[in-house]
């Protein structure tokens, strides 16, 4: 299996998302080769038989759209999760609230769901 990598969060979203507390379950993940010092996208499991000693889950787009609310609300007003491509870049928000840009939208879903996550802590 060959997963094309523009599917799926790239390495340093995936970072990311576990340094903000976010482990989720996904079908790949990034793992680092040991002998090569590099990180590959593998299906979740391979990454014992690539002998690596770092991995981190890397999402689709899919998987991190299901882990964000369909609406915010804030006080009287609810905001829609939206996400759509504008010049080359995929625009990731709830109404007015929070504009997440990044040219992946599975980066851009990730972004907003830390932003999420971080404003329900507050």
């Amino acid at each position: 299996m060959n997963p094309n990598p523009e599917n799926y969060a790239n390495l340093k979203a995936s970072k990311r998302l576990v340094e903000a507390g976010i482990v989720l379950e996904t079908d790949l993940v990034w793992s680092e080769r040991i002998f090569h010092g590099d990180f590959v996208l593998v299906p979740k499991g391979a990454y014992h038989r690539e002998n690596c000693t770092k991995w981190y889950p890397a999402p689709s787009m899919a998987e991190v759209w299901r882990e964000l609310p369909d609406f915010l609300d804030v006080g009287t007003k609810r905001y829609r999760k939206t996400l759509y491509a504008d010049g080359g870049h995929s625009i990731a928000w709830y109404g007015g609230l929070e504009r997440i840009h990044n040219s992946n939208p599975t980066n851009a879903l990730i972004d907003l769901l830390i932003w999420v996550r971080q404003r329900k802590e507050k």
